[in-house]
């Protein structure tokens, strides 16, 4: 029978001596002494599970964990009785947090059931890499992207400002038994006039149209699926025609072909009716809070590296700031404000005072921490008072007299009123 291979990022050598006595004979295990080994490691070859020591020597284990590709079920060791840790871990996307020292018959039990557990293996490609992640709105999202593949569905994907509708589409046609045939997007406002309506209906059948028996073409080259965008650039009966047209299809049109359409207003759905469609609802950043540092750290990496940046992480500090802001422009807005930070962080981590954060965006983060806490209303003033001037402080660096000057007060003023919050 073969062997279940287990990567073991262990530097110390008594915990990498019991993991291995209490697992080699049952699995194939092999060594990674830090990061970097285990992600060479796994750009050749494949694990069936990761263990990973927390305590690593001048290294954090969650963010070995973190900088590791997310698909990899990981089982996290540490000494630490530390519960946010091991909440912070789990909300992460590792699957079991044991203490050390290495109960044998605890860590063969998550070892066994970790292994055990069928899941799907999505595909997401680069471009998709925003959608990995734990949260239940992002859950819910990929389970029904299953289902509608499961059951051949057209799809209407409900997007929004700043949300890659088109990426998510093309997810779903990557893990469609069509993957291997053509993804085909069409832009629909450029058949807004009337006169151009016909030029649309030819460039479609064309495409969905089964082909002759003669037909030479390879299947490589049919479409497999069709994605329309700016569906709302077209008018009504347009509109109503393309869903008849695909809810009543005709016997020579391919049936195996999924039409997927982005719409950004809820509201239409309830116009026209859904027919054979399946509503897909795309989670907005504010959706997915146990995603953002999963988030945060894959625009990180693209950016560091297009930037040429030695950037290793965000600070803990600005990581809470993110958690609480709610991203009006979705992924793009925090694609950007990563990138723009990328481009002005000077040391080796993100901290707030290099991110393109105005006053309004600040004020609004710090009034819904200490809204959301269940003080009294002095509280909770003197509380916004104190993580604002705190949050401000940090985004110029330390520097009082700038900060004093930014609020056009005499710095004496900001220093007795700093000390007032303190007491």
């Amino acid at each position: 029978m073969h062997k279940k291979t287990i990567l073991l990022i262990v530097d110390d050598p008594r915990t990498e001596a019991s993991l291995c006595e209490c697992l080699r004979k049952e699995y194939n295990l092999e060594k990674a002494k830090n990061g970097k080994e285990a992600a060479a490691y796994l750009t050749k070859r494949v694990a069936d599970l990761i263990i990973i020591d927390f305590e690593l020597k001048g290294q954090d284990g969650l963010q070995v964990f973190k900088d590791l590709s997310p698909g990899h079920r990981t089982i996290m060791l540490s000494s630490s009785n530390n519960i946010s840790l091991a909440v912070a871990a789990t909300k992460l996307g590792v699957c079991e947090f044991l203490r050390k020292p290495i109960n044998a018959r605890e860590l063969k039990r998550a070892i066994s059931g970790n292994l055990s557990q069928e899941r799907t293996l999505l595909h997401f490609g680069d471009d998709a890499s925003w959608l990995m992640g734990e949260s239940s709105k992002l859950a819910e999202m990929l389970d029904r992207v299953l289902h509608a593949i499961k059951l051949n569905r057209d799809v209407i994907f409900l997007g929004g400002r700043g949300i890659k509708t088109q990426s998510a589409a093309y997810f779903m046609h990557l893990n469609s038994s069509e993957r291997k045939k053509r993804f085909v997007k069409i832009d629909l406002s450029a058949f807004s006039r009337e006169a151009l309506e016909s030029h649309f209906w030819t460039m479609l059948q064309d495409l969905i149209y089964l082909p002759e028996s003669t037909s030479i073409v390879n299947e490589e080259d049919r479409a497999g699926s069709i994605y329309l965008e700016n569906i709302e650039k077209i008018d009504k009966h347009f509109l109503e025609s393309l869903f008849v047209f695909f809810t009543k299809r005709q016997k020579k049109i391919d049936k195996s072909i999924r039409l997927m359409l982005e719409v950004l207003d809820a509201k239409l759905l309830a116009k026209l009716g859904q027919n054979n469609f399946m509503a897909i609802e795309i989670p907005r950043v504010c959706q997915r809070k146990a995603d953002i540092p999963r988030l945060t750290n894959l625009y990180l990496k693209r950016y560091a590296n297009k930037y040429g940046k030695d950037i290793k992480y965000i600070s803990l500090n600005l990581l809470s700031f993110l958690s609480s802001y709610d991203y009006p422009g979705n992924y793009l807005e925090m694609e950007s404000l990563i990138a723009m930070a990328v481009i002005s962080a000077d040391s080796d981590h993100l901290d707030i005072n290099c991110f393109p954060l105005d006053l309004s965006s600040i004020m609004g983060v710090c009034l819904k921490n200490n809204l959301r806490e269940n003080k009294s209303l002095a509280q909770a003033k003197q509380g916004f008072d104190r993580e604002l001037y705190s949050t401000l402080l940090s985004k110029v660096s330390g520097d009082e007299k700038k900060l004093a000057a930014f609020l056009d007060l005499p710095a004496n003023v900001l220093a007795e009123r700093f000390e007032s919050l303190l007491d």
